[in-house]
């Protein structure tokens, strides 16, 4: 949900982006986020218009309209800011299980690499399992109707500097494995999976 006057019910109450966001118990940099433009979950929004002291609809934007008649052109109508609130609670379950599957993937990795030298081809295994089911995600996220400009949760770490850091870390070490195992796992599957997750600091 888009909420284009938050800044000037921001500036109207006499807060700077940290108060606003401390009072709301966000991030300075989404509440930045939001009055640049980008989209705020409904529950977020309900946040800000409580600290704001105002209703949902004034940050969105959307004043009061006669019943009957229809909401000028170039403004949203309730149905379609519902709509926006759908899309958004969507597209935030699919980020969130992106989030958890990688989540789950690191917490494994210390005990498949302590078994990996013993057991080469559980850790193949494990790997390739991963590769499959986020090739499956990213293809049926890729699917969705989202809005032009929206990065699909799929790529979300390229947004997220620290979500990006620990990704590279993770393949790091799934590639350092891969090497000291190198000598006993199928040539052929070994190059696959290199191919797969190469990445360009890293080399095996």
């Amino acid at each position: 949900m888009h909420i284009p006057n938050l800044r000037q019910w921001r500036e109207l109450r006499g807060l700077t982006q940290q108060e606003l966001a401390d009072l709301a118990g966000l991030h300075v940099r989404g509440v930045a986020g939001y009055e640049a433009g980008a989209g705020a979950r409904p529950n977020t929004v309900r946040k800000l218009a409580e600290t704001l002291r105002v209703d949902v609809m004034d940050l969105a934007g959307v004043d009061a309209i006669p019943k009957g008649q229809a909401p000028p052109p170039n403004q949203p109508s309730f149905d379609e800011l519902l709509d926006e609130a759908r899309r958004n609670e969507w597209f935030g379950a699919y980020d969130r299980l992106g989030r958890r599957l990688f989540d789950l993937w690191e917490s494994q990795l210390d005990a498949r690499e302590a078994t990996a030298r013993d057991n080469p081809a559980a850790f193949v295994a494990w790997i390739g399992g991963i590769i499959e089911t986020s090739n499956l995600y990213t293809a049926e996220v890729r699917a969705l109707d989202l809005d032009a400009g929206r990065p699909w949760p799929a790529s979300a770490n390229e947004f997220d500097p620290d979500l990006r850091e620990r990704d590279r870390a993770f393949w790091r070490r799934v590639r350092s494995v891969l090497a000291e195992i190198r000598p006993r796992v199928p040539a052929e599957e070994f190059d696959r999976l290199v191919r797969v997750i190469q990445t360009e600091d890293v080399a095996v």
